[in-house]
């Protein structure tokens, strides 16, 4: 793929709609938000994967990069700190999907998820922040007339993924409601 950037910038604002949904639990249902966090974290890893070339390039000459890029790599390992424990203490505390059956240090693991999780939301505003100018440029690009087919392509991509999760989430639903 040659072009990245607009599946970059649809996938980021689906995370951060995502993301913010998910930090209303129980505005949004158990079974939402444990479906839509175990998506998001595919979603990051998508994110990750797509930006891989920054990744390996700044980890390589971390010690001759210039201040703004250490500062963006150490911002980004953060996040991905911040996301894994949301999403293993996510895994202990799974009461619908991924049921432990286990009690143990439940408290201080749904307090730890939720405080992880305000963090990450304000390294994620940062993050949005810093990367402005990219995301405005981007933007411009994506809405002139050469860009018109992939931006196409990449919500229609997207769309897919979010309606086979909206199917999935319905389905589960559907049979926690026959079993209860």
């Amino acid at each position: 793929m040659k072009n990245k950037t607009p599946i970059k910038i649809i996938l980021d604002i689906i995370m951060t709609i995502m993301f913010l949904f998910l930090l209303d639990a129980p505005g949004t249902g158990l079974i939402f938000h444990e479906i839509a966090g175990l998506s998001i974290l595919a979603f990051i890893t998508i994110h990750i994967l797509l930006n891989w070339s920054w990744v390996k390039t700044i980890t390589k000459n971390l010690r001759k990069t210039k201040l703004k890029p250490k500062l963006m790599y150490g911002l980004n390992a953060a996040l991905f700190l911040g996301i894994s424990i949301i999403t293993i203490t996510g895994i202990l505390i799974s009461q619908l999907i991924l049921p432990s059956g286990s009690q143990r240090n439940q408290f201080l693991l749904i307090a730890v998820h939720r405080w992880v999780s305000y963090a990450c939301l304000g390294l994620f505003t940062l993050h949005i922040v810093l990367h402005r100018k990219y995301i405005l440029v981007s933007m411009r690009n994506m809405l002139s007339k050469h860009e018109e087919y992939k931006l196409g392509k990449a919500i229609t991509t997207l769309g897919a993924t979010a309606l086979i999760i909206g199917v999935l989430s319905v389905q589960i639903i559907k049979y926690q409601n026959l079993s209860a």
